[in-house]
């Protein structure tokens, strides 16, 4: 076959519509996602959780104590480690925030700390006391023995 009559002929225009702009016709070869929702799921599945630490006596102790303190001396910042459960599957993460307790409502069981975040006191499972918010080092322990009660964490609701 030659082509040799035709080759260096200019392209042909439509006379009844406009051409497509390029970013359209790209569009069209663009592979489609036949299964979003497949793809999404499997993710899911590959996310991991933590389940839940169920705390022995002597930690829910001591997590009362600090507790305790904390809310007798607010200006005292504290590292909290807590359990957030998942929204979407069984199981959740352990979060450490750090702050100062804001306040606590007993009604709800809930801890809010001095960057707005709230903690259900139940999931608290460690708090460690920061030793810069103290002026000497065995402040802490003081603090603890001169707390008027020891705060007693709600049962989970």
């Amino acid at each position: 076959m030659d082509y040799s009559d035709i080759i260096d002929l200019p392209h042909p225009d439509p006379k009844y519509h406009p051409r497509m702009p390029i970013e359209r016709r790209a569009h069209q070869l663009m592979p489609f996602a036949s299964l979003p929702m497949y793809f999404e799921e499997l993710d899911e599945v590959k996310r991991h959780t933590s389940s839940k630490i169920e705390l022995e006596k002597d930690s829910q102790e001591q997590i009362n104590r600090s507790l305790s303190m904390l809310v007798h001396n607010r200006d005292i910042e504290a590292q909290f480690t807590w359990f957030q459960r998942d929204s979407r599957k069984e199981g959740g993460s352990y979060i450490n925030t750090t702050g100062s307790v804001k306040s606590i409502d007993t009604m709800k069981g809930t801890l809010t700390i001095s960057d707005g975040t709230v903690i259900p006191i139940h999931n608290i499972t460690d708090i460690e006391i920061c030793e810069s918010s103290f002026p000497y080092t065995n402040f802490a322990d003081e603090a603890v023995a001169d707390a008027d009660e020891v705060y007693t964490r709600p049962e989970e609701f």
